[in-house]
């Protein structure tokens, strides 16, 4: 027990509200943090490991011959060598989760095995609600996902609801949808990742909403 080597400890990654980070892990594999993100990392003899507990990242896995393993939510993705986005985002009941690849292959299982292993590849996005066994798998310009890189955001017919999650991540106060069915609204459009002020401009030109500044919030009402 004395000569027994110390185990390999979790090394955690997070970034802060409107930050962005990145940075090369030890098996050379690239991670890059949206906004309000966080990640653990290990890194075994025969396995790299991974714990994705919430927000936005690109995970640009090098290959080494040892697979990667990461846990998000009730699901486990697997690669060898891939890049690929990753969002997940919600409340407790009600967490949502996406993954879109760009490069290489990747297979996500259920943990409760109530599904088959789903295979993705570059250009595939996969969603799904945690709990819920149906994952649907439908093809994309990979390049949307990423666009957040670029100081952007791209949406296709993306209900509201997912698009104030998205700016939650870069504006000094919360937005909030009031009532909360406001969030089915269908947005399509790109928001340049600027001023408060200038991508609630843009959201209303588009939506029938109205943005309502208080001191410590910000809520998004119907125009009548």
């Amino acid at each position: 027990n004395l000569v027994r080597p110390p185990h390999t400890a979790w090394i955690t990654f997070i970034s802060l509200k409107g930050q962005t980070r990145r940075m090369k892990l030890g098996d050379l594999s690239l991670l890059r943090l949206n906004g309000a993100t966080s990640v653990k990392v290990v890194f075994e003899d025969h396995l790299r490991r991974a714990v994705f507990e919430g927000g936005e990242a690109e995970f640009n896995v090098a290959p080494n011959g040892r697979p990667f393993l990461m846990a998000v939510g009730d699901r486990i993705v697997r690669t060898a060598d891939a890049d690929f986005d990753l969002r997940r985002y919600g409340r407790v009941g009600s967490v949502k989760a996406a993954l879109t690849v760009r490069r290489g292959y990747v297979e996500v299982d259920e943990v409760k095995g109530r599904e088959p292993s789903r295979r993705l590849g570059p250009g595939d996005q996969m969603n799904w609600i945690e709990g819920q066994a149906s994952a649907p798998i439908r093809n994309t310009d990979p390049n949307k996902a990423f666009a957040w890189q670029s100081h952007q955001l791209v949406y296709d017919k993306t209900p509201l609801s997912d698009v104030v999650v998205d700016l939650n991540r870069y504006v000094d106060r919360p937005i909030s949808l009031v009532p909360p069915s406001v969030g089915d609204l269908i947005f399509t459009g790109v928001l340049p990742l600027d001023s408060e002020e200038a991508m609630l401009k843009r959201l209303q030109a588009t939506l029938p909403i109205k943005a309502q500044a208080l001191t410590a919030a910000i809520v998004l009402k119907p125009l009548h």
